[in-house]
């Protein structure tokens, strides 16, 4: 099947369970009310929440150029930025595809190469799984009879019960994980001495090799100490841009910045599933969440639209807006 339509077709399988659970959430609701009360927001508070989201942005380009510049490049802060801009763009239409899309943006700007790049992304991405372990962690910690009941019910229960119901499906997977690692040792023992003369051979081992040197930056970074203080501010804007959204509409405003720690954990959860932009799933864990609270499904709803739709318009705009710049700012630097 040609990649393209194969990708195609990959995104409007996930689009359309977004829109599923999107459909989910929103059944039984009056979509003229959700609209409503929509335009009823406090659109002052609105664009705090968008000035919270663009603050996260500008220090995660921040902590990636420490990364790069590990590699011996030193692109602009605004190239860096609008690398990330125009990646989490590309997330909105193809899920996960917005690393590899930030990567380029900086291989054509600084010629670096794409193989370490993408080594760094996954140190960032690394950083940030740390961040979320110790948030959740405090999150279910400091309210462990509500949190750790929801995480129960919508993650580990469904889990164990996947587990305890499939144990021919376990079974299977385990023999298959034996089948190919038994594959793995012999093409290793009896076909790889001839295959390293082979120019795949060398190509692969030339972007291993990238990609580990991407790796090592976290151990060639002079400052780590800014590289954390960073991290801790990219996850501070996502708590305060939650807080900040709880003043948006009347009915969530009594809430605090404990509420807010937990509906970062349910954001971060709805962006693991490979939805386009989250449609759908943070709508879900947004309101499920804020139930907890005793928040009712409608006023979770709007909540959730009113957030997400705001951080979704900012990033299409700014996004597109450096989609178009950027090309500018390449050939800029190649005169300088």
């Amino acid at each position: 099947m040609n990649k393209r339509l194969s990708k195609f077709l990959k995104f409007l399988a996930f689009l359309a369970l977004g829109v599923f659970v999107l459909w989910l959430v929103y059944r039984g609701q009056d979509i003229n009310k959700v609209l409503s009360d929509m335009r009823k927001a406090d659109f002052a508070w609105v664009l705090v929440t968008i000035l919270f989201g663009l603050f996260s942005h500008i220090f995660r380009a921040l902590r990636w150029q420490m990364l790069i510049k590990t590699l011996g490049y030193r692109p602009k802060l605004l190239t860096t930025f609008g690398a990330v801009m125009i990646g989490y763009l590309t997330n909105l239409a193809l899920p996960r595809a917005g690393e590899i899309a930030r990567c380029v943006v900086i291989k054509r700007a600084e010629k670096a190469p794409l193989d370490s790049l993408v080594g760094t992304i996954v140190v960032e991405r690394g950083a940030d799984l740390i961040m979320l372990v110790i948030i959740t962690f405090f999150a279910v910690v400091l309210q462990v009879g509500l949190l750790g009941g929801f995480l129960k019910k919508w993650l580990v229960d469904p889990i164990t019960a996947g587990i305890s119901n499939n144990s021919t499906s376990i079974i299977i997977f385990s023999l298959s994980i034996l089948v190919f690692l038994v594959t793995v040792y012999l093409v290793y023992k009896y076909y790889l001495p001839r295959f390293r003369e082979h120019n795949i051979y060398k190509r692969l081992k030339k972007i291993i090799i990238g990609f580990v040197e991407g790796l090592k930056s976290i151990t060639r970074m002079k400052n780590k100490g800014m590289f954390i203080l960073y991290s801790v501010l990219v996850w501070s804007m996502y708590l305060l841009m939650g807080y900040a959204g709880f003043y948006t509409i009347q009915c969530t405003s009594h809430l605090g910045l404990m509420e807010s720690l937990s509906v970062l954990v349910m954001a971060s959860l709805a962006y693991t599933i490979p939805v386009p932009g989250g449609l759908g799933t943070y709508h879900f864990f947004i309101t499920e969440g804020l139930k907890l609270y005793n928040i009712e499904a409608a006023c979770g709803n709007v909540y959730a639209a009113i957030n997400h739709s705001a951080q979704t318009l900012f990033i299409i705009v700014l996004g597109g807006i450096f989609l178009f710049l950027t090309p500018f700012l390449t050939r800029a630097k190649k005169y300088e």
